[in-house]
């Protein structure tokens, strides 16, 4: 409707007809397409609303009157999923003569992630996520720790020490988010994402830590927090940023896992020496570093020498073994890189 009457718009602004409007044919899916700001994270209900007049408008206006229908008779605090609902019914009475109408508005709003949506994204430590909106909150959770539209979850495979969160603050456009003085927090929880649970004056959440971000003059902030992940096992770091009573933009957001260094420790090198003590004038006696106090126990099997260590590294959840042939060439080099003793 308002696309060809644009043009007269063109000879006053000298912009081109097609600058004015929006394409809502699109592959968007939540939660990979959730910004924290009104216009971007409707795109995905858009692209699964077009594609359902795409497929069903046949004649007149009966995908339209549909929408319309659906719209007067949703509650103004409606989620997607009641926006869906909803509409896959008032097109199956818009189509009579399609038996399908309701199933294929029901598929298209799964394919984009309107229904079942979790709003956990799963990152690695090369993610960036260009935009991070926390919405203002009602005057009613003004105290509350608002949390953005999404997660986001990174599996550490090895364990990790620190997760570090780093971003900046959002410039700008005129963006209705965009504050004057920088604030936000980063709340973490590991294996299992965040939950919040909204009442009449507060939200809350069960994650289990929460740490202020501190900013730079630039707006830029990179904080590490504590997780103490155990290695050995694969487990998930859940991040939501948020601020009390919201009102935050944030860009470039990453995270990136410190490894635990006990994780990354290797092992007395079997490989190398039949897993004994080194033959030189050390032969027997315990490093007096960092590792002071570790034993090692050598066997022998089938494989060859296998040497295990024990003591106040190992307790830190280690638990490592080698044996003759087994030491991978990276850790080979840490070896080079960390052993204190003198070969002969």
């Amino acid at each position: 409707y308002f696309g060809p009457r644009a043009t007269q718009g063109t000879t006053t602004t000298n912009l081109r007809q097609d600058s004015y409007l929006r394409t809502m044919a699109n592959t968007d899916k939540c939660p990979d397409s959730l910004w924290g700001e009104v216009h971007q994270d409707s795109q995905h209900l858009a692209g699964a609303l077009w594609d359902g007049r795409t497929a069903l408008q046949t004649s007149g206006s009966n995908f339209d009157a549909a929408f319309y229908a659906m719209l007067v008779s949703i509650a103004p605090t409606a989620d997607f999923a009641e926006v869906a609902t909803v509409m896959a019914a008032k097109a199956g009475i818009a189509f009579p003569g399609v038996s399908t109408a309701a199933a294929q508005m029901t598929t298209f709003f799964m394919n984009h992630g309107v229904i079942g949506c979790s709003k956990v994204l799963e990152v690695t430590s090369t993610t960036t996520r260009e935009y991070y909106g926390v919405a203002t909150a009602p005057d009613a959770l003004k105290t509350s720790m608002i949390p953005g539209p999404y997660q986001l979850k990174l599996k550490v495979p090895t364990g990790a020490q620190k997760i570090t969160v780093s971003g900046s603050v959002a410039s700008g456009g005129g963006n209705p988010l965009m504050m004057s003085t920088p604030k936000g927090s980063a709340i973490v929880k590991v294996d299992g994402p965040i939950t919040f649970n909204r009442t009449a004056s507060a939200i809350t959440n069960n994650a289990t830590k929460e740490q202020a971000l501190t900013f730079a003059t630039s707006g830029t902030f990179s904080q590490a927090i504590d997780v103490s992940v155990p290695c050995g096992t694969t487990s998930e770091i859940h991040v939501s940023l948020g601020a009390i009573g919201g009102g935050s933009t944030f860009q470039n957001v990453k995270l990136v896992a410190e490894p635990l260094v006990n994780c990354m420790l290797p092992v007395r090198d079997a490989g190398v020496d039949g897993g004994s003590r080194d033959g030189g004038t050390d032969a027997g006696v315990a490093d007096a570093g960092v590792d002071a106090g570790i034993t090692e126990t050598t066997t022998t099997n089938a494989v060859g020498p296998q040497s295990t260590i024990a003591g106040p590294e190992a307790a830190l959840g280690c638990g490592c073994q080698s044996g003759t042939g087994a030491m991978p060439f990276a850790i080979a080099g840490l070896v080079l890189l960390l052993s204190r003793r003198r070969r002969t």
